[in-house]
Order: C-alpha cells, then structure tokens, then sequence
C-alpha cells in the first residue's frame, strides 16, 4: 500500500513538472525574459559619452564643456521666497528673500527694484543650508532709498563661477 501511494505520487509530480515546462521537460529554444546585454562595439557616440562622464567624476570643478570643448554656464533655480513692506513708526523696510536651488557659500545675489523711471541695486551674499541656499536677503530702507509710492519690478539675480540664477516679481510699495 505504501509502496502504490509513493507511486501515485512521483507520477503526480512528474506529471506537473511537465504540464508546467518545469525543468528537465522546459526547452533552450523558449524565448526567455531576461534582459539581454549588448556586447557590441560601443559606437563613438558612446565612448565620448563615456569618456565624458569619466571626466565629471574625476575632475568634478572643472567647468563642464560641450562636445565642442566651449565651456558651458550651468543655470540653477532661484526663487523668490518673500517680498514684505515692514512699515511702523520707527521703520519703513522693504524685505525681499530667495532660495537657491544648490548648495553654495561663496555666490553673490544682487537685487534689482524698478519703477519705470528710478532703479536701485543691492548686492547680498549667500547662506548655505543643508539641501539648499539662500540669499542673505535685502533690508531696503524705503525712505533713504528713495522708493515711491507704486508699483516696482523685483529682478534678482544670483551668480557664483559659472553658475547663475535669475528671478522676476513685482512689488507694491505703500
């Protein structure tokens, strides 16, 4: 009785293995799902990519260049984060604020506030924080700086080597 019970059940799975394409019963000729890997000779195209991307890691403040060897400016995003008139009897400041989308100590915001006839420019320097930076911001005393009543366009920009930024808004000053 054991010895047909062990039968039936060898028999059941061999019969499982191959109504499944289990191996040994599974054929080399079946297309597999793997990803095949292309062992082809790299085009040029690749081997300069290659080389490319050898030289960022290697050198990593060097400035990038493109294909032509002409360097190339790297952009980053600049945001203005705050523009506030902070008016009581003592003080009458406009506060402008921006975040920079990289990390960075050494770069230079510069603002520039415009009503159509009068401009006045401020630099800043830049605060780093741990995923991003920011421009130190800008205090402007709106009587010592001559700013009138109205409506004055924000231009801020942010530079550092290669790297720049640039941001646009308007204000109201009252």
């Amino acid at each position: 009785m054991i010895g047909s019970t062990l039968l039936v059940l060898i028999a059941s799975g061999v019969a499982y293995a191959f109504l499944g394409g289990q191996i040994p019963f599974s054929s080399k000729d079946e297309p597999t799902t793997q990803q095949e890997i292309n062992l082809d000779t790299p085009t040029d195209e690749q081997i300069d990519d290659g080389n490319d991307t050898k030289e960022e890691t290697l050198n990593p403040d060097k400035t990038p260049t493109n294909n032509d060897n002409v360097p190339v400016e790297s952009s980053t995003l600049l945001t203005i984060t705050a523009k506030n008139q902070l008016k009581d009897t003592s003080q009458n400041i406009l506060q402008i604020r921006a975040q920079i989308d990289s990390v960075d100590s050494t770069g230079t915001c510069t603002l520039t506030l415009s009503d159509g006839t009068n401009s006045i420019t401020r630099t800043a320097g830049v605060q780093p924080q741990a995923t991003v930076s920011t421009c130190q911001g800008f205090n402007v005393d709106i009587n010592t700086a001559g700013l009138k009543t109205g409506t004055w366009s924000i231009k801020l920009s942010y530079t550092a080597g290669d790297i720049s930024g640039s941001a646009s808004d308007t204000v109201t000053v009252k």
